[in-house]
């Protein structure tokens, strides 16, 4: 997996490096700021050995969940890119006409009758015949049609008929055994086929078996002399669903009764299989600018290799974000019981509005010992009631050093000695 929803993976660990260098940062400065914060946290590893055990065995827990995520998602990404590289193989681009898609309902689909013209192809070979990103362009006639092994009585009623040029086709090296042998295109003559391997598994047809078709009512009996792998040639229109027919393009026209025209055109760009992406947008390009100066043959690219890549890569990162969701939630989770105390506020010599107002805002309780202090019904020594009416306002300061909690008290040299204190025990 390169990228998260569109964002490479090294701009996102750049990111987290980033968030990572702030949040250090941060704690840094507020333990420069106000040592006594950090030392209160810190204490509390000692005091409350359980509960830092859970928070950190948790959020341990929550790194492998995210880890495991990205391992998820990786695989799952790479079986599906797999899968949409091994089904593509070397055909990159889809040109069809604009006004239809690559597979139609079984039978007389729109895209078996609405063809692109033999002249458009013929001038588009020639146009890129000397482009050196570009390997071979092969024009495809396409039909749907049942496809039956009488022997064995076993039918399919959708399987796709495509009729490829054995002198074009074999550039693409998209015929190929289920070893991954290749297969000769010029052994495609007459009514010889290769059947995919969908369709030999739906049918129980094998080597050496006569199929027939149905066309118009009309029965064509095909000797099955190999089988190829299910790839956008051999069955082209399919989606997966079907396995496909390959045959000769002369006799699928006198088959299917299409005297000129071819129902796609496909593109192979330098590369082989998976090498190619990179030069995808610029060829795609080239293409669409090819077409738009030939308008009156409404052709249009339909498909791309890197459009379905880049889907599978989604679901891919899909996963990904479903498992990360688990994860971040278990650290948001462990965090929280990490700093879940009651918020309570010191209002030293506030007025009494500044009670209402800090219940208004979310604190729990109020912290207030000094307005109690000097009342009758305190149990404080009267020598330190004394001390504190006869003290004036510059003689006494602000510490938290005491309990943590901020409050008021007389200056003296114990005070000053828990401000210049190391570490709150």
């Amino acid at each position: 997996m390169d990228s998260l929803f569109g964002i490479p993976l090294t701009s996102i660990l750049v990111g987290l490096v980033a968030m990572l260098a702030v949040a250090f940062g941060s704690l840094g400065w507020v333990a420069w700021r106000s040592p006594l914060l950090v030392r209160m946290g810190l204490r509390n590893v000692r005091r409350r050995k359980s509960q830092t055990s859970l928070i950190v065995i948790g959020l341990m827990l929550s790194t492998l969940i995210i880890s495991a995520a990205f391992a998820t998602g990786d695989t799952v990404g790479y079986s599906i890119t797999n899968t949409i590289y091994a089904s593509f193989e070397e055909v990159d681009f889809i040109i069809g006409r604009d006004s239809g898609g690559i597979s139609g309902p079984a039978g007389a689909s729109p895209i078996a009758d609405d063809l692109l013209s033999d002249e458009f192809l013929a001038d588009l070979q020639a146009e890129f015949a000397d482009d050196p990103e570009i390997d071979a362009i092969s024009g495809v006639v396409l039909k749907t049609l049942p496809a039956v092994n009488e022997q064995r009585r076993l039918s399919e009623p959708n399987a796709q008929f495509v009729g490829i040029d054995p002198v074009t086709a074999a550039d693409f090296n998209g015929l190929n055994d289920p070893d991954g042998n290749p297969l000769p295109a010029d052994a495609l003559t007459g009514n010889r086929v290769y059947i995919t391997v969908r369709l030999s598994d739906d049918i129980e047809a094998e080597a050496g078996d006569m199929i027939a078709v149905f066309f118009d009512n009309q029965r064509v009996e095909l000797e099955v002399i190999e089988i190829v792998r299910d790839t956008s040639l051999t069955d082209a229109g399919s989606n997966g669903l079907t396995g496909g027919i390959a045959i000769n393009i002369e006799s699928a026209r006198e088959i299917v009764d299409i005297p000129e025209g071819v129902a796609f055109i496909a593109v192979s760009s330098l590369g082989g299989i998976r090498g190619t992406l990179d030069l995808s947008d610029g060829i795609q390009d080239r293409l669409e600018a090819f077409i738009d100066l030939h308008p009156e043959a409404e052709a249009d690219v339909v498909l791309t290799k890197k459009q379905i890549v880049a889907i599978g890569e989604l679901i891919g990162s899909i996963f990904v974000t479903f498992f990360l969701v688990f994860g971040l939630f278990s650290i948001s989770h462990h965090s929280h019981q990490e700093t879940k105390h009651p918020l309570l506020v010191a209002l030293h010599q506030q007025p009494k509005r500044g009670l209402v107002a800090a219940l208004a805002y979310g604190a729990e309780g109020i912290a207030m010992g000094t307005r109690f202090l000097l009342t009758q019904e305190s149990q404080v020594p009267q020598s330190i009631k004394d001390a504190y009416v006869s003290t004036n306002i510059n003689g006494t300061v602000v510490t938290k050093s005491i309990d943590g909690y901020p409050q008021r008290v007389i200056r003296t040299a114990m005070v000053d000695k828990l401000e210049k204190a190391s570490f709150v025990t």
